[in-house]
């Protein structure tokens, strides 16, 4: 696992995984994802209103 997040977090061309593998791991790992509103109008991101909903094995 430690040898995983290396690579997640690298850069591609230093050995770190391709985005399309990193979406394979995701839709793999998540069932869904809930997404709670921020209130009206613009808002910045804040990933706290994210809520991810992972597979049961």
């Amino acid at each position: 696992m430690d040898e995983m997040r290396r690579r997640w977090y690298l850069p591609e061309e230093e050995g770190g995984l391709p985005l399309t593998v990193k979406r394979t791991y995701i839709r793999e790992a998540l069932h869904a994802v809930i997404i709670y509103p921020s209130g009206k109008g613009r808002r910045k991101f804040n990933p706290d209103l994210l809520e991810p909903i992972w597979r049961e094995e």
